[in-house]
């Protein structure tokens, strides 16, 4: 804290931990990783999480002098060392104080600095690093895929979700997943589907908001039908007739293109779509919107 004395610090540190203490249901959200190259392993915490908890305790410990920071974080170490806090405790606490996680302060965490006993015992202790909500959240949705190796091959299964979706740029999914999504800008894994299928969509498209039709429209499959006893055959979109010049829209991909309806009234011939001077046809089955 800018302008206060040392003393005044350590006591605003020891509130914090206090009112740390205090939260009633206070969830730590993080990820636990381990490598055979650091033995006590790293844990990673949303930026976010840590940010909003400061706002919470009131967490202003952050001091521009290095004096008073090595100070306060050997009493976050003596804490710890006693078993007063715990390590998530400990990392919040030197995210206060060094508004990060000491990273770039290296300098501070040597035996000169720390005492022999104390910048070895921090050596044992897991590692903290603060990575993106959108990292953290991929990387627990990844966490939940069933994996395993079977007699045909990989098993792989997106995770059983109810009451929530899911949507990942195809960059962000490839990191956690190996496996490349092309022609597309969201992916949605489907829940519980094996080898990790998915929606892909594409465009402006909202694929979370339900499609509202203008007053008037129906949508479905263009269908080919009888219209009656003795008549010719005749196309339909949800039972309603489709007739020649009739205003109609296309689905394709993420969009929809506005046109004419004609047919030549040929069992197996193509439908075809006049829209302004392009001409496109479509098969029996594709998805059209149509006034009813």
């Amino acid at each position: 804290m800018k302008g206060k004395s040392i003393a005044e610090q350590l006591e605003r540190l020891d509130l914090v931990i206090k009112k740390l203490k205090e939260l009633q249901h206070l969830h730590w959200p993080f990820i636990i990783r381990t490598y055979s190259w650091s033995p006590q392993g790293w844990i990673d915490y949303p930026r976010s999480f840590f940010r909003n908890l400061q706002m919470t305790t009131d967490a202003l410990v952050w001091s521009n002098v290095k004096a008073d920071r090595i100070v306060l974080h050997k009493e976050l170490i003596d804490l710890l060392m006693n078993h007063e806090i715990e390590i998530h405790h400990y990392h919040f606490g030197v995210f206060c104080i060094y508004s990060d996680l000491g990273h770039h302060y290296s300098d501070e965490y040597t035996e000169v600095a720390l005492g022999k006993k104390r910048s070895q015992y921090v050596q044992t202790l897991p590692k903290a690093n603060l990575i993106s909500d959108d990292d953290y959240l991929t990387e627990i949705w990844a966490s939940l895929i069933e994996h395993r190796d079977t007699h045909i091959g990989e098993h792989r299964r997106n995770p059983y979700l109810t009451n929530v979706r899911m949507l990942f740029t195809p960059e962000q999914l490839e990191k956690v997943t190996g496996r490349g999504f092309y022609d597309c800008d969201w992916v949605e894994p489907i829940s519980g589907r094996l080898d990790l299928e998915s929606k892909k969509w594409a465009g402006e498209h909202d694929p979370m908001a339900p499609v509202q039709l203008s007053e008037g429209w129906i949508e479905g499959p263009i269908i080919l039908g009888h219209e009656g006893a003795g008549n010719g055959l005749r196309h339909f979109v949800l039972g309603e007739k489709v007739f020649a010049g009739h205003a109609i829209q296309v689905k394709f991909g993420g969009g929809w293109i506005a046109g004419r309806y004609e047919w030549s009234f040929e069992k197996g011939s193509p439908i075809k779509i006049v829209a302004g001077s392009d001409v496109i046809y479509i098969s029996e089955g594709h998805t059209v919107r149509v006034k009813g």
